[in-house]
């Protein structure tokens, strides 16, 4: 609600900020730190090969902007009922607000856009190019393994991702123990499943 109704652009340390806090959870819960293309990954929703944890530095100013341009004509009905119905200003933005919305979409933002779009498809706009700026970073790094570990993950009919999703049910036995869910959030980011090399048993 805070990201939606709050223009955050002016204040990105802070967003940053939070951003680490879940980053910090998340390294708790697989019991170590991650690197910055763990953190890439993990921001990625789950069908792309992610863990669905969206930063709120990404989408934080998407999210206020479509709001704030989507009530732009019920609060013209509350403060100003007489013009209510008549022919409404052209979209505004602030220059700070589209240019942070530009730098996560990775092309220009215009209040036409934003207004006519729907959040579920802008958003999924920042997903896409933050996917291709991380498949780019392998690329790079000439990380194949990364880079196919990543693709097979993202095949949308794989299920790869299910288990992130389901509700723990032992009757049904849809259940992991707790180091059968670390092991299997390390693979799926690329993080260290075992501390140190050593034989199979």
């Amino acid at each position: 609600f805070l990201l939606r109704s709050t223009d955050t652009s002016p204040f990105p340390h802070i967003l940053s900020q939070f951003d680490a806090i879940t980053r910090e959870s998340l390294g708790r819960i697989i019991g170590g730190p991650l690197s910055a293309k763990e953190w890439e990954q993990a921001k990625l929703p789950i069908p792309m090969g992610g863990v669905g944890m969206r930063a709120a530095e990404d989408h934080g100013p998407m999210a206020h902007a479509m709001s704030l341009l989507a009530s732009r004509s019920r609060v013209r009905e509350l403060v100003q009922p007489e013009e209510a119905g008549g022919d409404e200003e052209p979209p505004f933005l602030p220059a700070a607000l589209l240019d942070s919305i530009s730098s996560k979409l990775g092309e220009e933002a215009t209040p036409e856009y934003l207004q006519s779009a729907r959040q579920r498809d802008a958003s999924l706009k920042i997903d896409l190019h933050n996917s291709q700026l991380l498949s780019d970073q392998l690329s790079r790094e000439g990380n194949v393994r990364d880079i196919a570990r990543l693709r097979s993950l993202s095949i949308a009919d794989s299920h790869a991702g299910d288990w992130l999703t389901a509700i723990p049910s032992p009757g049904l036995g849809l259940l992991l123990k707790p180091s059968e869910f670390v092991a299997a959030m390390r693979y799926r980011l690329g993080h260290p499943i075992f501390s140190s090399d050593g034989p199979c048993l």
